[in-house]
C-alpha cells in the first residue's frame, strides 16, 4: 500500500472515530437540556455505584460530554474502565479513543490498540474498524496487513462502514490464492476439529492473511468472512474465472483423491458431516495416501520436461477472459486481455507462467493455469 493510500486510509478512519466515541444509551444525546442531563444523572449514579457495568458506562458518557455535570474526563476514565473491567464493549471502545487522541490522558496508541482490541473481542465494530487501522499503520501495534484486513474484516461484517471503505485499500497488496478442490471446510482455528465457519468451492478466490506450516488463514472479499483452510487445498494465484471441470489440474485431482483416501471412517459410513475437502496434511497422512504422492511428484517431473518442449506450441484460453501482463507476475501492468478459446502460441515457460503470442502479435505472460494445450 503506498502512503498516499494509508493517508487516506487514515483520514476516512478518524472521521468515523468520533462518532463512537460519543455513543450512549438512547437516553443520552448532545442535545439533551440541562434539566433532562440531571434527571439522568440522578438515576444513573446510584445504579453506576451499585455495580451495574451499563450505567457506568452511561456516567462516563456524561462525564465525558459534561452533561449534567462539569466535563472531566479523569472521572469519564474512572467509569469507563469500571465497566469495561466487566468486559462492557462500549467503555472499552471509549478507553481507546481517550488513549489513540489524548483526551484527558497522555496520547498513547499502545493501551490504544490494548482497549480497542478488548472492545474488538467484545463483537464492537468500530474497535475492529480502529484496531485494522492500527495494525495497517504499525502504530502501537507492529505492523501486519493480514492483521488489519482480519479485523477490517470484521467489522466490515458488521456494517461498520468506514471498514467497508477501507478493506480494499488494505487488501490491496496481499497476495491472493483460489481453493483447488470442491466443498472444502473453512474452520474457525488451524486444526481439524476446529468449528466449520463455511465451506468453499473449487477456484474460489480469496485473500491469504497469514500462513501456518499446514494451514493458510484466508479471507473471502465479498463476503468479509475469514477462516483457515489446509495449504495442500490452496494455489497460488488468482483463481481462474470458470474452470471447465474437464481442465482441471492434475495437482487438484492428486488433493481430492488424497483427502478422500484418508478420510476418517465414521465420514465414510454416513455420519452427518463433511466428506468432502477433509483437511488432512500430506505431512500428516496415512500410508493409504502414498500413491497420489508419487503420483503428483511423477506429475511434476513430466511437466518440467515439458517446459523445454513449449516453444511454439499452440494453446487456448480455457476460462471466461484471462488477463495477459507485461511480466511473469500478479502485479504486472495488464497490457491486453484474452476470452475463453482464444489462441495463443506459448514461447517460453517460467515458475508457472507461460510467455505467448497472440494471433495478432501481442506478446506478453499469462497464469499457466489459465491456458490448455491445443487450439
Amino acid at each position: 500500500m503506498t502512503l498516499r493510500s494509508v493517508l487516506g486510509l487514515v483520514v476516512v478512519c478518524l472521521a468515523s472515530w468520533c462518532v463512537p466515541a460519543l455513543a450512549a444509551s438512547a437516553d443520552i444525546h448532545a442535545d439533551m437540556t440541562p434539566a433532562e442531563a440531571k434527571k439522568i444523572l440522578a438515576t444513573t449514579r446510584p445504579r453506576a455505584e451499585k455495580g451495574d457495568a451499563s450505567a457506568q458506562y452511561n456516567l462516563g458518557v456524561l462525564y465525558d460530554r459534561g452533561l449534567g455535570v462539569e466535563q472531566d474526563y479523569d472521572q469519564a476514565r474512572k467509569w469507563y474502565r469500571k465497566a469495561a473491567e466487566q468486559r462492557y464493549g462500549r467503555a472499552e471502545h471509549n478507553l481507546g479513543i481517550m488513549y489513540e487522541s489524548g483526551k484527558g490522558v497522555a496520547k498513547n496508541t499502545a493501551k490504544a490498540a490494548h482497549w480497542f482490541r478488548r472492545g474488538a473481542d467484545d463483537g464492537q465494530a468500530a474497535s475492529q474498524n480502529n484496531l485494522g487501522v492500527l495494525y495497517m499503520k504499525g502504530d502501537g501495534v507492529p505492523q501486519n496487513s493480514g492483521k488489519a484486513a482480519f479485523w477490517t474484516a470484521r467489522a466490515a461484517a458488521a456494517g461498520n462502514g468506514a471498514a467497508i471503505e477501507n478493506l480494499p485499500r488494505i487488501v490491496d497488496d496481499l497476495p491472493q490464492g483460489h481453493v483447488s478442490a470442491q466443498d472444502v471446510n473453512v474452520r474457525d482455528q488451524p486444526n481439524n476439529q476446529a468449528r466449520i465457519v463455511r465451506q468453499a468451492d473449487s477456484d474460489a478466490t480469496v485473500v491469504i492473511l497469514a500462513r501456518e506450516p499446514e494451514w493458510t488463514q484466508v479471507l473471502f472479499p465479498e463476503t468479509y468472512e475469514t477462516g483457515w483452510i489446509a495449504n495442500f487445498l490452496l494455489a497460488e494465484g488468482l483463481a481462474p474465472l470458470a474452470r471447465p471441470r474437464e481442465a482441471e489440474p492434475e495437482a487438484a485431482a492428486v488433493a481430492k483423491t488424497s483427502s478422500e483416501k484418508t478420510r476418517p471412517k465414521d465420514l465414510e459410513t454416513g455420519s452427518n458431516q463433511s466428506t468432502a475437502g477433509d483437511e488432512q496434511p500430506a505431512a500428516t497422512q496415512s500410508s493409504t495416501s502414498a500413491a497420489p504422492d508419487a503420483r503428483a511428484e511423477q506429475t511434476s517431473v513430466a511437466t518440467s520436461k515439458a517446459d523445454s518442449e513449449t516453444s511454439g506450441q499452440a494453446m487456448h484460453v480455457g476460462v471466461s477472459s484471462a488477463n495477459i501482463r507485461a511480466r511473469a507476475e500478479r502485479s504486472a501492468r495488464v497490457i491486453g486481455q484474452l476470452q475463453r478459446d482464444g489462441v495463443v502460441t506459448a514461447l517460453e515457460r517460467r515458475n508457472g507462467w507461460v510467455r505467448v503470442r497472440t494471433q495478432d502479435g501481442m506478446i506478453g505472460w499469462m497464469a499457466g493455469y489459465l491456458l490448455v494445450e491445443g487450439r
